[in-house]
């Protein structure tokens, strides 16, 4: 199963009226992924991943977001969580 706005909306528990935000989160993520070639929608690790970028993101987001233009700026969980995809062997998915 792919990470939905609708999903997210629920799996962060915030109501309807975040559903521009996190959409708007929740792509930015995935093109974050995709531009780092470490976007994999079929593997389970990337809904992890994007689950909690976009919580990240959220909790956060009164900052500028200056600080976040690399993985090396996420909490290192996250950073560790990253780096899998980034070296899942090509064509390769797991989960």
């Amino acid at each position: 199963m792919r990470v939905t706005t609708d999903s997210l909306l629920i799996a962060l528990k915030y109501d309807e009226l975040e559903r521009d935000t996190i959409d708007l989160f929740l792509n930015g993520a995935i093109a974050f992924l995709r531009n780092a070639e470490m976007y994999h929608p079929d593997n389970e690790l990337t809904n992890v991943v994007l689950t909690q970028m976009v919580g990240f993101w959220m909790e956060h987001r009164e900052s500028t977001y200056t600080e976040y233009r690399t993985v090396g700026d996420f909490p290192l969980g996250m950073q560790a969580l990253i780096n899998q995809l980034k070296f899942l062997p090509d064509g390769e998915v797991y989960g």
